[in-house]
């Protein structure tokens, strides 16, 4: 009589290992598959704003600081006092003649200004600093943000190369207006010591939405620098 050992009966399966590239294939396979993703880190695609997975603001402004937004305003801003008094005079004429259209409707008109005026307060004991000045021509007190916490979004605002529409959504547009304000006070707290500007002048050019929505002058600075 024949007996069948327990092996025989029960035969053993080997299970090969997979090897690395199996494994490579495997993920290769997956990442295809509907709802995968792919996110690649290089610089082309973290300043694509049409990425959002993968856009990152603050690389997307280094891109355009010195090449643009810093040249913009150097070439591009406008008289603070011309500014205000032609607002003052016919406000849909200064508009047009200075200004740059809100990007939603019922967002307020900006305005790239410059000027220079007499530091009168320096406030840096909050988290959102500010600097006061009396600017020639100019009636109302001028009040410069000095960070860094930054309110607002003129200096993204009044750039007209900076266009909603090439934005996925809101989202990144006001990452976007996080970002400039960051690398604005970047810039000026390296050039200028924030602590000693009292009783000096100074020039400046920034940003600035329109004082009838505010209630005040409030810019915010792309440049100051003590005057010379």
């Amino acid at each position: 009589m024949l007996v069948s050992s327990f092996r025989d009966m029960h035969p053993v399966v080997h299970v090969a290992t997979p090897s690395r590239r199996d494994l490579l294939l495997f993920g290769l396979v997956l990442a295809a598959l509907p709802g995968c993703k792919i996110v690649r880190n290089g610089t082309a695609v973290k300043t694509d704003p049409q990425k959002p997975d993968s856009f990152d603001a603050t690389a997307y402004v280094a891109t355009l600081w010195k090449p643009k937004v810093v040249p913009f305003f150097a070439a591009g801003a406008h008289d603070l006092a011309a500014v205000l008094a032609g607002l003052a005079k016919d406000s849909d004429a200064a508009d047009k003649q200075y200004g740059q259209p809100p990007a939603a409707e019922g967002g307020a008109w900006t305005f790239a200004i410059k000027g220079t005026g007499k530091v009168t307060a320096v406030d840096l004991k909050s988290g959102h600093g500010t600097v006061t000045l009396t600017v020639p021509a100019v009636s109302s007190p001028v009040i410069v943000q000095v960070g860094p916490v930054v309110f607002g979004s003129a200096v993204r605002d009044c750039l007209p190369f900076l266009d909603f529409a090439a934005f996925v959504n809101q989202i990144e547009y006001a990452t976007v207006s996080r970002a400039l304000n960051m690398q604005a006070m970047a810039d000026i707290h390296k050039t200028i010591d924030l602590t000693t500007l009292l009783g000096k002048s100074v020039t400046f050019s920034g940003g600035m939405a329109d004082p009838s929505s505010t209630g005040e002058i409030d810019i915010t600075p792309v440049t100051l620098a003590v005057a010379a």
